[in-house]
């Protein structure tokens, strides 16, 4: 069972989620889909996963709708939504970008 904790910075809020293991990743998210780190509004979050998690467990855990579309970067690189996270990896999530 996850916990969510709000730690106020000097500059921004931040969010982390207290699982059963102890990995620390950096989360992401742009445009549309920040809303889903909570009332933060930044966009950007810390969060404490169980170790192996993959990122569609985390896009789950965020309620990150499976039928939005997404760009998924690991460390500046695209990656599937089987790919497992490491300690220290910064997960970004972007919505597909158009224009013109």
């Amino acid at each position: 069972m996850l916990q969510t904790q709000k730690k106020q910075c000097t500059t921004f809020m931040y969010f982390i989620m207290q699982g059963d293991g102890g990995m620390k990743i950096t989360v992401k998210l742009f445009t549309t889909l920040k809303k889903y780190l909570g009332e933060a509004g930044s966009g950007t979050g810390t969060l404490d996963l169980r170790e192996g998690m993959k990122i569609f467990q985390l896009l789950d855990q965020l309620k990150i709708p499976k039928d939005i579309p997404k760009i998924v970067l690991v460390n500046s690189q695209q990656k599937t939504l089987e790919e497992p996270l490491k300690e220290g990896d910064t997960v970004s999530v972007f919505p597909p970008i158009a224009g013109g």
